[in-house]
């Protein structure tokens, strides 16, 4: 039993490798609220969704919520029924879901949503960075982490070589000073600009090596 909640997020992410079975990103995630989902019987009819990794903006998608006789509903999918499903009930496969070598099963998560909160944009098992008021529930609302840019809601890339990024968040990575030069990617701090050793330069922001 989840007690009392308003709005679930429905998730899954990929297994890497034998020596570890799961990668930290949900990389297919569908936020929408309690009703959307337990609002009465439905079949095949536009349900509304808040955001998903399909589509960030408030949009529409058809599913199936039956009632008796069908024990597999609510069947929740990220386009229109049967197309990714991210969830089905009494452990009824559907040969269109996710759910298969790469992908080990469906997480829910819920929350009491607080007024004003940022919707979910991102899922990252490793570096919750939030982005709104604290929320109540088990979903956190998370952001791109430092060395990385990329909108909310992904995917996040990693500064190149010559660039830093000291904040989570949305912004663009920046250039390293000319007379310094960023060799490597993902740079988290400024302080990973290097400076030019004597007798070499960078006359240009965002160099990745310097010249004699």
């Amino acid at each position: 039993d989840f007690g009392e909640f308003n709005e679930y997020l429905f998730a899954t992410r990929k297994r890497a490798t034998d020596s570890s079975p799961y990668t930290a990103d949900i990389d297919l995630w569908l936020h929408c609220e309690k009703g959307a989902v337990n609002g009465g019987y439905y079949s095949n009819e536009a349900r509304p969704v808040i955001a998903s990794s399909k589509n960030t903006k408030p949009h529409n998608v058809r599913w199936y919520n039956r009632g008796e006789g069908n024990p597999e509903d609510p069947w929740i999918s990220l386009q229109h029924h049967p197309i990714q499903i991210l969830y089905g009930e009494a452990s009824i496969s559907h040969t269109t879901g996710p759910f298969d070598d790469i992908r080990p099963g469906s997480m829910v998560f819920v929350r009491s949503a607080l007024p004003g909160n940022v919707q979910v944009s991102h899922m990252s098992l490793d570096d919750v960075q939030v982005l709104g008021e604290e929320p109540s529930g088990l979903c956190e609302l998370v952001r791109c982490p430092v060395g990385h840019t990329g909108p909310n809601g992904g995917p996040c890339d990693v500064c190149a070589t010559g660039k830093f990024k000291a904040t989570a968040g949305n912004d663009d990575c920046k250039l390293c000073d000319a007379g310094k030069y960023g060799p490597k990617a993902g740079n988290d701090k400024e302080m990973d600009c290097m400076p030019c050793l004597a007798g070499t330069y960078s006359i240009n922001p965002g160099s990745n090596s310097s010249s004699t």
